[in-house]
């Protein structure tokens, strides 16, 4: 347990656990951190249709809910005088307020409340093409000049990959508030294991396969592009089985809900090509051991921020191929360093072939992806970072 802190985080998250969205998961992860580290912390998170308990002790980490009801309209607007309040209520009583998205339903609220109040605001975009800088800006139309106000009031603007860097450079005109960093990992947490370890977990989550493991993790949604991955594998002559760890099965109320029908497609075809050498785990809040047990991580999405389970993968020493992932390329992922990148599925293929029939080399990559985890992404080494930009940052 860390030195008391007298900085107190109140982190906004649009979901958090048992929900799967990456951000929620990390926003509990991080909240975990800090309150084991002496900052006190506690998550502001939304209760749709008051499926959870409004306040929640989860190993330390408190949780509050605001009663959200998004059957309609009406009781959407009914519920704002709701979000208000705990938005104010719990600013207030917090010395920092950190801001996951633009997804967070009146965040522009909590930005405004947090400087009323005197608090440190930051913000982190999470995902290219919805709300970094330039897309939150021009896709307010009517009104683009109050957005870069409002970003512009902020007190850090945390840049998860350099993409966002350089549009609130352009955008907002105020680089001096920018903090470009990983988001962080749990580097204790999600560490590698070796040899009869590794086999005995794969016995433990019920993979009992000598193969090739090779894991993703996200929901089926296109933007992942599961059904190139399948097209790959099922050309591919090395005996492997592919673990998915992703939601599909999205009930009525869930927000990927409009998809449920296409997700259930990509799950299908899936099957189809590849048999039993799919398996799918489905809603997995903790990937540590499928992680720790696979001998690849590979993630092929189109469009992200920077996938907190690509962080986890490489603290947890495996292999990681990627795709060309906007803003990650030379700075998270350095081909032939710490990972293998690759542009199509010509060239997924040859990499996943290349990890196979190379073990050592395979063994190097992980290696290095381990370090460059504790080295710069590591909670404690971002949270330094955050703290001396929060409160030594002059200008």
């Amino acid at each position: 347990m860390g030195k008391k802190n007298s900085k107190r985080f109140l982190i906004i998250t649009s979901f958090t656990i048992p929900e799967t969205a990456g951000s929620g998961i990390h926003a509990f992860r991080y909240a975990d951190y800090l309150n084991r580290n002496g900052y006190p912390a506690r998550i502001l998170s939304f209760n749709r249709n008051m499926r959870y308990n409004t306040i929640e002790d989860n190993n330390g980490s408190k949780i509050v809910r605001i009663p959200y009801f998004n059957a309609n309209l009406l009781t959407k607007l009914l519920s704002l005088p709701f979000i208000l309040l705990f938005y104010s209520w719990h600013i207030i009583f917090s010395d920092v307020v950190f801001i996951y998205g633009s997804r967070i339903i009146g965040y522009e609220y909590a930005i405004i409340f947090g400087k009323i109040f005197g608090k440190k605001v930051v913000f982190q975009s999470l995902l290219i093409g919805i709300d970094d800088a330039g897309k939150l800006v021009k896709k307010n139309k009517i009104f683009p000049w109050l957005y870069r106000q409002l970003l512009a009031g902020i007190d850090v603007y945390h840049a998860i990959n350099p993409f966002f860097s350089r549009q609130y450079k352009k955008e907002i005109h105020k680089p001096q508030k920018i903090f470009e960093s990983p988001q962080g990992v749990n580097t204790e947490l999600f560490n590698p294991v070796e040899g009869r370890e590794r086999l005995n977990i794969r016995k433990k989550t019920g993979l009992r396969f000598d193969g090739f493991i090779i894991v993703s993790i996200g929901f089926f949604i296109n933007r992942k592009r599961y059904h190139e991955i399948f097209e790959v594998l099922s050309n591919i002559n090395i005996p492997f089985q592919y673990l998915v760890l992703g939601e599909y099965d999205f009930k009525k109320g869930h927000f990927l809900f409009p998809y449920a029908k296409k997700a259930q497609e990509i799950v299908e075809t899936g099957k189809n090509m590849l048999g039993n050498r799919l398996i799918i785990k489905g809603n997995v809040i903790d990937p540590l051991p499928y992680l720790q047990c696979a001998d690849l991580f590979l993630i092929n999405s189109h469009q992200e921020g920077l996938p907190n389970v690509l962080l986890e993968a490489m603290a947890c020493g495996i292999p990681v191929a990627c795709s060309n992932i906007k803003g990650l390329q030379n700075t998270i992922i350095k081909n032939n360093q710490n990972a293998l990148a690759f542009e199509d599925t010509k060239s997924m293929r040859s990499v996943i072939e290349y990890i196979f029939y190379h073990p050592d080399e395979a063994k190097q990559l992980g290696k290095n992806a381990r370090k460059f985890a504790e080295d710069f992404c590591s909670y404690e080494v971002v949270q330094a970072k955050l703290m001396k930009k929060l409160y030594y940052m002059k200008g």
